[in-house]
């Protein structure tokens, strides 16, 4: 079982704070002295190699994810306190736990606990999103989608592959750039457009140049968005749940009457649902809606805790339009149910066809690049193409164009897309 977890940061006015712990004194507790925690973040900032590692004392494995923080950005006061310099998370595990087991969801956490390190109030969120260790349990695919949507980085990735295809060197440069810092975690950015199969990489020749370089070829595209919570609309319809009457469905429908997808909005989506007790509530109010109390008793049921910011959780989720609270009957109870719900929907990315050509007429990128990518493209167009007919049942199927029906207009267009990329791999760019 995970034992305790410490969030610290380095910079060289003050040297090493440790910014949050769970649970409350774990290292009084366990004798963990600031000295050892100072010698493994010491040990990270020279060797200046940003992301995960684990060490090892005569009590814990010690899981570490650590990354130098952006101080790049601009203050209005000059006498505001810069951001901290150097960020790192400790996790202590009892000797038998497989680390392996919780790198992904570590890593993930640490990412977005990390992004939070400088906000005033950052013990209060640390303790909320925390809470009952969670965020160590196996992730779906939803979440890794709104990983890549609540890290600025990651967005910043996508948009650099929906360009063109790059080389590691380039991409970490980029990001190094764009971030003002030293040293970027470019791999664990990457984990869960690897895990989706958003993102292949390959080691590739460029132009000139005899050593082969690792390079990134985006071969699908995501978004997040709301949709109407059909299935409790249905049972409302239906009269399968008498808690609710014919204004939930106008409520309902109002909101998305008003309804308009942004950037912001798809991040802030992502938040939501990479704070692992929010998602759990929103899975379950996918299926019914609940007496308050119903709800409580059966995520202790089906989870076997119950967190202790839990009325908190709600009122998060309720001020983003996510769940409705209505009182009913002679007591007033209290319901809960879902207003909106979360989607997340693969595309095909036809719009790098033409990037890929125009990066190789620009000469930004060398021809065999360019037929690397369209290649992954057709193969990554035809395998999902074929699951749309049946195949791959318990995989995520793909809408191989975002505003497509299934009309003969939009098979003519895929027909079109297809054919327009194998032209292309056999003529001379």
């Amino acid at each position: 079982m995970t034992a305790g977890i410490c969030v610290g940061t380095w910079d060289d006015a003050i040297g090493l704070k440790v910014h949050a712990e769970y649970p409350n004194a774990f290292r009084k507790e366990n004798r963990i002295q600031d000295s050892q925690l100072l010698n493994i973040f010491n040990e990270r900032i020279v060797h200046d190699v940003s992301g995960f590692a684990v060490y090892e004392d005569a009590s814990f494995q010690i899981a570490t994810y650590y990354t130098p923080l952006s101080t790049g950005e601009e203050y209005e006061d000059e006498g505001e306190e810069k951001a901290a310099g150097h960020g790192i998370v400790f996790l202590f595990l009892d000797k038998e736990k497989k680390v392996e087991s919780i790198k992904e969801q570590f890593i993930e956490f640490s990412i977005f606990i990390l992004k939070l390190i400088n906000n005033n109030d950052f013990p209060e969120l640390f303790f909320n999103i925390i809470d009952n260790f969670s965020f160590l349990e196996p992730l779906t695919d939803e979440q890794r989608v709104a990983a890549l949507y609540n890290s600025d980085a990651r967005g910043f990735i996508l948009q650099k592959l929906a360009e063109r295809p790059c080389s590691r060197n380039e991409l970490e440069v980029w990001l190094r750039q764009e971030y003002d810092i030293a040293a970027i975690d470019l791999q664990g950015l990457l984990v869960p457009f690897f895990k989706m199969g958003i993102v292949k990489q390959s080691y590739e020749a460029s132009k000139g140049r005899k050593r082969k370089e690792l390079f990134y070829f985006l071969v699908k595209d995501v978004y997040l968005f709301r949709i109407p919570p059909k299935r409790i609309i249905d049972a409302v319809k239906r009269g399968k749940i008498d808690l609710l009457d014919g204004g939930y469905y106008d409520e309902v429908k109002d909101f998305f009457e008003e309804y308009e997808l942004t950037p912001g909005e798809i991040n802030k989506l992502g938040i939501l649902l990479a704070i692992p007790n929010l998602y759990k509530i929103v899975t379950m109010l996918r299926e019914d809606a609940f007496e308050l109390d119903e709800l409580r008793i059966d995520f202790l049921d089906q989870f076997n805790y119950m967190p202790s910011n839990f009325a908190y959780l709600l009122k998060l989720l309720e001020k983003s339009d996510i769940v409705k609270i209505y009182k009913r009957g002679a007591g007033n109870k209290k319901v809960i149910v879902l207003k909106s719900d979360i989607q997340f929907q693969f595309f095909f990315p036809e719009y790098l066809v033409d990037n890929i050509r125009k990066a190789w007429r620009e000469g930004v990128i060398d021809k065999g690049i360019a037929l690397k990518h369209l290649t992954l493209l057709r193969d990554e167009y035809l395998e999902n193409f074929m699951k749309l007919n049946g195949n791959g049942k318990h995989k995520p199927r793909l809408s191989l164009e975002a505003a497509l029906g299934e009309s003969d207009e939009g098979m003519v267009g895929r027909i079109n897309i297809l054919r327009k990329m194998e032209l292309l791999l056999r003529l001379p760019l």
